[in-house]
């Protein structure tokens, strides 16, 4: 089993980056088409993470066209890593405001935090992206039985394992060519 996972990331490692960057590009597509089907009110959290997919996609992208270049795509995949890492702390704080809403928390009560200025400033700029309307701790729309921030955490959670993966298989693959070059 071991040697097929190691075999998946080595050999199709980069459609692999790809696809998961296509992936985060599709969940912030989904995400824009439900708020406007169902009229969901994103806050401010949401509409981070949907700035953070955008990243890890820039940066798997930029991870597929420098493949060879082993330095860049080593790079462009650790910060893929912890952006997706920022995400399911964003998204599991979320989903915390979200399972104790009595504890009267929410986001952009006050003053305002990096996420908020930032989500204000985009939501100037693209409003049909980064508009914030809506509360943090709702839960309204739940897709079997989890809300949307849960499924933003374990999305975040898939990226994260398919970036360490790929790391792992850049650097092992990096150790067997300098273990051949030795032999010959």
């Amino acid at each position: 089993m071991q040697e097929m996972i190691d075999w998946l990331f080595v050999r199709y490692g980069r459609a692999l980056a790809l696809i998961m960057a296509a992936g985060s590009l599709l969940l912030v597509l989904l995400s824009m088409l439900m708020t406007q089907l169902w009229n969901l009110h994103g806050c401010y959290l949401c509409m981070f993470q949907r700035l953070l997919f955008l990243g890890i996609m820039l940066a798997l992208l930029i991870a597929c066209w420098r493949w060879p270049q082993r330095g860049t795509t080593l790079a462009m995949l650790a910060i893929a890593l912890l952006i997706s890492l920022w995400g399911v702390g964003v998204a599991v704080y979320q989903s915390w405001l979200q399972w104790f809403p009595q504890l009267e928390l929410s986001c952009g009560t006050g003053s305002q935090n990096f996420m908020e200025v930032t989500v204000e400033w985009l939501g100037r700029l693209s409003p049909n992206l980064f508009m914030a309307t809506g509360l943090c701790e709702d839960d309204d729309f739940k897709i079997f039985w989890l809300s949307l921030a849960n499924w933003a955490a374990l999305s975040y959670l898939a990226i994260s394992a398919g970036c360490v993966g790929l790391l792992w298989a850049r650097a092992k693959s990096k150790q067997s060519i300098s273990t051949q070059g030795e032999g010959t």
